[in-house]
């Protein structure tokens, strides 16, 4: 008798993205960046949709459970569906607090999530229009798993990069 395992899952390409010195992500390797006033756009090139990406100051002494959490319920409340947040966060060993949401309106889906560490706070949302506005429903469920899989792949950067100096001279301490 013969098995067949199963292939691995399919992984698209992906690329390292850099938001100066705080963090680094990994973005889809078909997916276009652009900078808006105080956001960033990304979307994929084949997709209808964008996840948007804005970085946030965090008051000092608010924990990153907290920030995160309060972020997607000042996002909510934009849109009207405060009472409709179902807020799930995870802190993970480097600290970084993450939290996501699902809302649903008659427009659309929007998948929302925050990634808290130290004084920032990373909002990563997508928008989806209900079925039957120009949109495949299998493209908009890749787009909205888009803001999981951004969170997923933050790596934040605990400081400038380092600088390699030339060796002192013997004796110059």
């Amino acid at each position: 008798m013969t098995t067949k395992t199963p292939p691995p899952p399919f992984e698209p390409a992906t690329e390292t993205w850099s938001f100066g010195e705080l963090f680094d992500l990994e973005l889809p390797i078909d997916c276009r960046v652009r900078h808006l006033e105080g956001a960033v756009e990304i979307g994929a090139r084949t997709q209808h949709g964008r996840a948007h990406l804005a970085v946030l100051d965090v008051a000092t002494g608010q924990a990153p459970e907290e920030a995160a959490r309060q972020v997607l319920a000042r996002f909510a409340a934009t849109r009207g569906l405060e009472e409709a947040l179902d807020v799930v966060v995870l802190t993970g060993p480097d600290g970084v607090a993450q939290a996501r949401a699902a809302l649903s309106d008659a427009s659309g889906s929007w998948r929302i999530g925050a990634a808290a560490f130290r004084r920032h706070v990373i909002l990563v949302t997508t928008w989806v229009p209900e079925r039957g506005r120009g949109l495949d429903p299998a493209g908009g469920r890749s787009l909205l798993a888009l803001t999981d899989q951004l969170l997923g792949s933050i790596r934040v950067r605990r400081g400038p990069p380092a600088v390699a100096l030339p060796p002192d001279p013997p004796g110059a301490f």
